[in-house]
């Protein structure tokens, strides 16, 4: 909401200091020695040169504040979500991997394209050259496609994650989505600089780029043809591809808050399911929202400008890059604050990194002695059991191992599908899987390998209740997709 105000603000001194600047030309016709005296050139001793943009002061000032605030913004919120990932080992899961490529695209984007847009957009001259303004462009257009690319992969992920959970373990990997995000950087990275390299987009538009060139502008003009092939291919197929997928996670969100609530009340939706249908309506509302809100208008001028011979104002134009860059400044104000681990991962760096508070509740920054660990945790304990310290009540396992809290706890999820389904698996102390199938008996090290060994062609095949397994698969989805909404909406 602040950066819609200052935007607003930003737009009407653009346009006041294009009335100033309009009403200042009209009285300097009535003298061509007073027009030559004020015009202002980006390279004064070329006569070739640009004329430079004429604003007050304070108009100045006044763009200079915003623009630094939200590439500050822009940095640094990214900054923090890819330093969150890459520090908590709990964040780095298939989506997380995204999240943190996302973040990287608009950290580029803030510190190596938006300070020199910025100068552009308040002086109005290019002080680089042609060749760096290329390079430029190319980044400016990397990053922006990089950015809509990851947005439409998080979705697809969702998707997975939710409508089909049985199968998003085994189908959804780092590996898997490592390969994705190398294919969009490369994608981004091929289509941009060979589009702006080759002229390609500019065919046809020689006669209007040699009378409109001067010293000190970087523009990227775009034919008809190629003015609707990348907003088709940049952002209508992407944003139809977010939208549909997003409808689809709602729906199935609303109809597992209703089964669920039928079956815990009886017919009756619980406020619980409720709220969190609610949150979750408003979680994709605000990407959709946002999505549309920063592209829609740029992506619509880019569309017709051509057929209509680039009537557009440069302000128009400047006005909507930045509507554009602020989609960038918003993502991780969505994709950060607005989960829960996200915000505790934040407490913890902020509070430790900077303010120097060290928090008891995570063995990230503070190790506990062995000592205080054997006087409070009764021997033989085999579950977690409570520890106070430093008046905190804390959850540790006999073996202190965070991997082997985690395994036990993904092992809890395994065994409560095969005890749906008839089986009689047990967990053995401290992390081992046990399971004694058609009289054989079967151990698992890790909970990866009794997924695979659950999904398996062999032991789908095998005679099961069927009751017990429609139980089952709805109770693993429940589960699944409960824990997707709250974390996505709350």
């Amino acid at each position: 909401m602040i950066m819609f105000i200052l935007m607003i603000i930003f737009v009407s001194l653009s346009m006041i200091s294009k009335k100033i600047n309009s009403a200042s030309a009209a009285d300097v016709m009535t003298s061509n020695d007073t027009q030559t005296e004020n015009v202002l050139l980006c390279y004064p001793l070329q006569s070739d040169s640009c004329p430079k943009l004429h604003r007050l002061t304070v108009v100045k000032v006044a763009m200079y504040a915003f623009f630094v605030l939200m590439i500050l913004t822009t940095v640094f919120g990214n900054l923090l979500i890819i330093i969150s990932i890459s520090h908590f080992k709990k964040l780095q899961s298939p989506t997380h991997l995204i999240v943190r490529s996302l973040a990287a695209s608009d950290c580029l984007l803030g510190s190596l394209v938006m300070p020199y847009s910025m100068v552009r957009s308040v002086e109005g001259c290019w002080y680089l050259g042609d060749f760096l303004c290329k390079v430029h462009s190319s980044l400016d257009m990397t990053f922006c496609i990089s950015s809509l690319l990851h947005l439409c992969l998080i979705s697809v992920d969702r998707y997975w994650a939710i409508c089909d959970p049985l199968r998003y373990k085994m189908r959804v990997t780092n590996n898997t989505v490592i390969v994705f995000i190398t294919f969009i950087w490369l994608l981004s990275f091929l289509y941009s600089f060979s589009v702006v390299f080759s002229g390609i987009s500019a065919v046809g538009l020689e006669i209007l780029i040699l009378q409109t060139y001067c010293v000190g502008n970087c523009v990227v003009f775009s034919n008809k043809q190629w003015g609707l092939i990348c907003p088709i291919l940049t952002f209508i197929l992407p944003g139809t591809i977010m939208s549909s997928l997003y409808m689809k996670i709602f729906y199935v969100s609303r109809k597992h808050a209703k089964v669920m609530s039928e079956r815990v009340t009886g017919g009756m939706k619980s406020q619980s399911s409720a709220h969190r249908e609610r949150k979750a309506a408003k979680t994709l509302a605000i990407v959709m929202g946002v999505y549309l809100f920063c592209w829609l208008p740029y992506f619509t001028v880019a569309a017709l400008d051509p057929f209509f011979n680039f009537w557009t104002p440069v302000v128009v134009y400047d006005v909507l890059f930045w509507f554009a860059y602020l989609n960038s400044t918003c993502n991780p104000l969505i994709y950060g604050f607005f989960y829960p681990c996200f915000q505790k991962a934040f407490k913890i760096l902020i509070s430790t990194y900077f303010c120097g508070i060290k928090h008891s509740n995570t063995l990230i920054f503070e190790r506990i002695p062995l000592s205080h660990l054997f006087k409070a945790i009764p021997k033989g304990a085999r579950e977690a059991y409570p520890v106070k310290h430093k008046e905190r009540i804390l959850s540790f396992y006999p073996d202190f191992s965070n991997e082997t809290a985690r395994k036990q706890m993904e092992f809890n999820q395994v065994r409560k599908r095969m005890i749906a389904l008839g089986l009689r698996p047990f967990l053995v102390y401290p992390a081992e899987f046990k399971l004694t199938h058609q009289g054989q008996p079967l151990v698992f090290k890790a909970p990866q390998e009794a997924e695979k060994f659950f999904d398996s062609k062999e032991f789908l095949g095998t005679p099961l209740k069927k009751p017990s397994a429609t139980a089952s698969m709805m109770g693993h989805r429940s589960n699944l997709l409960e824990d997707d909404v709250q974390e996505m909406s709350a």
